[in-house]
Parts: structure tokens; C-alpha cells; sequence
């Protein structure tokens, strides 16, 4: 059980304390206190799902970026992800075959003392999202031949995801505030 927090929240140590801060910064969310996930709805339809581990010191964040992929077009969305993870600067992307989506997952140690930091959080948040927001397109094309042309052509994109909130704003999007990546070695 961890104290109640008084706003800025400057660390996150259980799952209430992430849904907490998450109401405070006006995000829309589901949260599901049996599997300890809060799902945030974004802009493109899929869902970010944010899972904070039971038995595991760690705080995932899994950004859907493409559903209903067809059954035909599951190996190649597989190969066009293990080009993206071996060129992208940060890797994560992950296909399930099973439910036939793709998805990016970052995964963030909590600390000694079984917390998160605040601006950690927001940093992962951010990268998550311009992930799939930057390679949604390539994804896009190989789970969906005919938008090939639309992703290739660089035609705006206005299915990526960001983030929704109650007031409108998308402080989690905000990819003018985003860290940029390193470089790969």
C-alpha cells in the first residue's frame, strides 16, 4: 500500500498510483484492477495498453499499431517488423500471430524502491507512440498491399496514433516534445 500522493506526482509505485496520475493529467482510460492494466484509447482506434507487472518489477507499455492483418499477410508483416527492430533505433516491435496485430512494447524497470518515475514514464509514453506513429505506414503496407502506395507516395498520415484525453489535448503525442532516439551504433 503506498501513501496518497499530493499532486505533481513526481514517482508511481503501484498501479493505483499510475491510474491516479493518469485521471490528474486528463487522459481517458479504462483501467482494469484485476490484470492491472490501464487501456488509453488513441486517435487510430487501437488502444495503448499500459500493464503494470504483478510479479515482475516492470511497467509495460504495448502501443497497437495494426489489427485485423490478414492470415495471408502475417509472414510478411513479420518480415517488415524484423527489418524495422534491426534499423530502428528503438526496437520493440512485436506481431501476434494469433489475434493478427502488430504492436510496439516498451518495457520499463521500476526501481529499488518498486517505482517509476514521472518524467521516465512520459518519456516511454512519448517514444511509444512516435514509434508507431513514425513506421505506421511501412507496417501499414506490408499488412495492407493497397496502402502501399499511399505510404510510399508520403501521403499525411492522420491514422496514427496519439493519445486521447478528456480536454481534447494530447500532452502524451506531443511529438514536438518527444526525446529524440540515439543513433544506432
Amino acid at each position: 500500500m503506498t501513501p496518497p500522493f499530493t499532486p505533481p506526482f513526481t514517482s508511481l509505485a503501484s498501479f493505483q498510483d499510475l491510474c491516479d496520475y493518469l485521471r490528474e493529467e486528463g487522459v481517458n482510460f479504462a483501467p482494469n484492477a484485476a490484470t492491472q492494466v490501464a487501456e488509453v484509447p488513441t486517435n487510430n482506434g487501437l488502444p495503448m495498453c499500459l500493464r503494470w507487472e504483478m510479479q515482475l518489477p516492470l511497467l509495460q507499455i504495448v502501443q497497437l499499431a495494426v489489427a485485423d492483418i490478414p492470415e495471408d499477410r502475417l509472414a510478411a508483416t513479420e518480415h517488415t517488423i524484423a527489418l524495422l527492430n534491426h534499423a530502428a533505433p528503438l526496437a520493440g516491435f512485436a506481431l501476434d500471430h494469433e489475434r493478427r496485430f502488430a504492436y510496439f512494447r516498451l518495457t520499463m524497470l521500476r526501481d529499488d524502491k518498486d517505482q517509476v518515475t514521472v518524467p521516465q514514464l512520459n518519456q516511454a509514453l512519448r517514444a511509444a507512440v512516435a514509434n508507431v506513429h513514425d513506421f505506421f505506414p511501412l507496417l501499414q503496407a506490408a499488412a495492407f498491399p493497397a496502402a502501399a502506395a499511399t505510404a510510399i507516395a508520403g501521403a499525411p498520415d492522420s491514422d496514427g496514433p496519439a493519445v486521447s484525453t478528456a480536454n481534447g489535448v494530447t500532452p502524451l503525442a506531443d511529438s514536438s516534445s518527444a526525446e529524440a532516439a540515439p543513433a544506432a551504433p
